[in-house]
């Protein structure tokens, strides 16, 4: 499976972002009760339409893992070792 690292930075970002999220319990002296708050940081504010985009995706790439199961089961699928490596040096694996 391919993510793009454009995507998997943003959720980084709004991972770290929603772990400094401020949260307070306030006393409602007239009702008794404890009542919570959340604050969100502009960024987490900015990052949460991009959050909703990406929870919207797909997680599995349907199309691809057909396309790659046939080229398996009729023994025509061949990797590159190559190419492997030219893209783990890429990513820094």
């Amino acid at each position: 499976m391919i993510i793009n690292t454009n995507i998997q930075a943003l959720s980084s970002i709004y991972k770290s972002n929603s772990q400094h999220t401020s949260r307070t319990a306030r006393h409602d002296e007239s009702a008794d009760t404890v009542h919570d708050e959340v604050v969100l940081s502009d960024s987490a504010k900015t990052l949460s339409p991009f959050l909703a985009e990406l929870k919207s995706m797909d997680d599995v790439r349907e199309d691809r893992v057909a396309e790659l199961s046939e080229k398996i089961a009729a023994g025509t699928y061949h990797v590159d070792a190559e190419d492997i490596a030219r893209k783990m040096l890429e990513m820094k694996i």
